[in-house]
């Protein structure tokens, strides 16, 4: 795991914390927002900070856990079998970053499994305190489907 993005990540779950919360418009939050920003731009005279679309999109993989979800249209061309085909090889083949872009768009998935893949995937990469909210989620959505 590239440390550089732990404080990316613990930045991003503090904010949604306070959005959770219903404190996503007070000056707590802006003053998260505002390190952010710092963070992603380093500082004066340096380039703007490479983010993964992967690590990028963990915002909206958040609103999953307040029954929020995002998703995509899937690509042109692409069927949802075909899609689910690439996850499943993407998963099994543990490519985990291309699990989370994958998910953007698993459209026929329950709820738990994509959770539970985002967890894992997450877990994969190094994030556990990234992981755990997921992967809480989607325990509480199969208890719920029992």
């Amino acid at each position: 795991m590239d440390k550089s993005y732990e404080k990316y990540t613990d930045l991003i779950l503090k904010l949604m914390g306070l959005i959770a919360d219903g404190r996503g418009d007070t000056d707590e939050a802006d003053d998260v927002r505002d390190d952010l920003d710092v963070w992603h731009h380093q500082g004066p005279g340096k380039p703007p900070r490479e983010i993964p679309k992967w690590l990028e999109d963990l915002t909206g993989d958040l609103y999953m856990l307040q029954d929020q979800s995002m998703y995509f249209i899937l690509p042109e061309g692409e069927t949802v079998e075909d899609h689910l085909l690439r996850l499943d090889n993407a998963v099994k083949s543990n490519r985990w970053e291309e699990v989370l872009n994958l998910l953007k768009g698993s459209l026929g998935l329950k709820e738990s499994v994509i959770a539970e893949y985002r967890g894992l995937a997450w877990l994969a990469l190094g994030y556990e305190r990234v992981a755990e909210p997921f992967l809480s989620f989607a325990e509480k959505l199969k208890q719920e489907d029992k």
